[in-house]
């Protein structure tokens, strides 16, 4: 009995589970699952936006929602929903994403900072993310690919309008919403076809089309310009480092390709 009752208490500890109150690090418990304050800062990050002075003011959605989660997963386990080859299949995509995500963030502790005389030039070099910053506000109009075979001359028409209401004379689905664009998030070229977009023209996308609504400035002072290229040259180092190690992984690799899967080789 002594022997059985030793293995019980460390099975006991192993799984992490006890009768007391949470406290320290573990912040909640449910059916015997612990949440610990790392899993909430965890998921304080997840947001983007939420600040980590402001967990006091979110914590508590935030841990009903981890709550939520780890019932639901505990329920798909029951299921068996985690045997499921497209599960399986899943789990090893996000697994991998995170594992290279931070072993690009690791990797980012070997960036040099970029000197005064780098920034300068990267502001100079680019400025549709500075000094001709532009945000403009669009009218979205998001319709299958294939609404351009239903309805005859639809990429046409003048006006969103028109493709809105073709659209719905045909029985296609549509969205229709306003989205704002930043000519900081384009490439040069890019930027320089919004530039040159006119209000009201249309332009088709990938998914749908768009009209441009109004258009305005957006140059920052010179501390804030100077930030964003300091982290966008962070960025594009960190960028380049991640490359430059899996070429090197993949030429030190074994790879073999069934016919017709293999990437086409760059001229």
């Amino acid at each position: 009995m002594g022997r059985q009752w030793h293995w019980l208490a460390l099975a006991a500890s192993l799984g992490g589970c006890s009768d007391e109150a949470p406290q320290g690090q573990v912040i909640a418990r449910v059916n015997g699952m612990d949440i610990t304050r790392r899993e909430l800062m965890t998921e304080v990050r997840a947001q983007g936006n939420v600040a980590t002075r402001d967990v006091a003011a979110v914590q508590g959605l935030l841990v009903q929602r981890l709550i939520d989660r780890k019932l639901l997963a505990a329920e798909a386990r029951k299921a068996l929903v985690d045997r499921s080859p497209d599960y399986q299949a899943e789990r090893r995509r996000m697994e991998e994403i995170l594992l290279a995500n931070q072993m690009a963030t690791r990797l980012s502790g070997q960036i040099a900072e970029p000197g005064p005389a780098s920034i300068d030039r990267y502001i100079a070099n680019n400025p549709h993310m500075f000094a001709q910053r532009e945000s403009l506000l669009v009218d979205q109009l998001d319709f299958d690919p294939r609404a351009a075979e239903a309805v005859p001359g639809l990429g046409r028409m003048p006006t969103i309008d028109a493709m809105a209401k073709a659209l719905s004379a045909a029985g296609m689905m549509a969205h229709r919403h306003e989205v704002m664009l930043d000519s900081r998030a384009a490439t040069a070229e890019g930027a320089r076809l919004l530039h040159e977009w006119r209000v009201g023209d249309v332009m088709l996308v990938r998914g749908g089309a768009q009209a441009l609504i109004a258009r305005r400035s957006s140059s920052s002072d010179r501390e804030e310009q100077r930030r964003a290229a300091r982290m966008a040259l962070m960025q594009q180092a960190q960028a380049d480092m991640v490359e430059a190690l899996a070429i090197r992984l993949r030429r030190d690799a074994t790879i073999g390709y069934q016919p017709g899967f293999a990437p086409a080789v760059k001229p």
